[in-house]
């Protein structure tokens, strides 16, 4: 397994991963998925035998030192392999490593456990994307 993080312009194969579990499997519209932050994003592969699997995004929120990640998917196919914790860990170390203090995500809220094994806490209410309910959570750095 390699990783990378790419910029916008060589992110193809993580929006064909992000279509796949968002749109075909999930129901989220392609136009709810796709948006201008994908252009201002890192964007993190994920790839298995020369194929991209997972990916999530990471941007900076304006005016702070606060990243959100987002748009978090492993293909149904390679769910076993523990992808979705090494995704958490690889945001994290790109958002120390860009000097910034916190993630901030929208989880969807049957993923919620998930997330807090990965050191997230939430806050705040539940809001809904699309009819989804989803909650914000957060990592603090020390």
């Amino acid at each position: 397994m390699k990783t990378r993080w790419v910029n916008y312009n060589q992110a193809q194969e993580c929006f064909k991963v992000r279509q796949e579990v968002f749109v075909e499997e999930q129901g989220f519209s392609k136009e709810g998925e796709f948006d201008t932050i994908d252009s201002i994003s890192h964007h993190l592969e994920f790839i298995v035998e020369d194929e991209v699997v997972a990916t999530c995004r990471i941007f900076i929120e304006e005016d702070t030192q606060t990243y959100h990640c987002g748009r978090i998917c492993v293909l149904k196919k390679c769910r076993s392999l523990g992808l979705g914790s090494k995704i958490m860990e690889g945001a994290r170390l790109k958002v120390i490593e860009l000097g910034g203090k916190g993630i901030e995500l929208s989880a969807q809220v049957s993923a919620k456990p998930f997330y807090a094994k990965c050191g997230y806490t939430e806050f705040g209410g539940v809001h809904y994307d699309e009819g989804c309910p989803h909650i914000m959570m957060q990592l603090v750095f020390n």
